[in-house]
């Protein structure tokens, strides 16, 4: 199926911070369901990488505006930052991809592919995994 061939060929330009992850998903994007599976772990790790008292200083933070004066604290290793930096790199994944197809029914086919990914991660409970593709197209 020359729709599924080409629905992987392109898109290359884009280098997230994790370099290969996102592009190894395009080789497979004729498999809706394994990019939401490779989705879903990568952030899996990162979610179990953050400690749990990083998720309530965000919040705290966020709701004071972040301008009350916290002590300072080392940086952990991954913190809530990686995960708003993960979102970010797959939702310009997501519209670049899309973008750089050549022709309107190539970008037809890789639209229906992301949000078949996306009903996935929904379907499987990763909801973080389907709104940045959503947010992406």
């Amino acid at each position: 199926n020359s729709k599924q061939t080409s629905v992987g060929a392109t898109a290359t330009n884009y280098v997230p911070s994790h370099p290969g992850e996102l592009e190894e998903l395009q080789h497979v994007l004729h498999f809706p369901e394994e990019v939401a599976l490779r989705i879903t772990d990568a952030e899996y790790q990162l979610f179990y990488q953050v400690p749990p008292v990083e998720y309530f200083k965000h919040v705290i933070l966020e709701l004071q505006g972040e301008t009350a004066a916290v002590p300072p604290t080392p940086p952990p290793r991954s913190s809530i930052r990686g995960l708003q930096k993960r979102f970010d790199e797959v939702c310009s994944w997501v519209a670049h991809f899309i973008v750089s197809q050549s022709s309107q029914d190539e970008r037809k086919a890789a639209f229906a592919c992301l949000l078949r990914a996306a009903l996935t991660c929904w379907n499987i409970g990763n909801f973080n995994g389907a709104l940045e593709i959503t947010t992406g197209l």
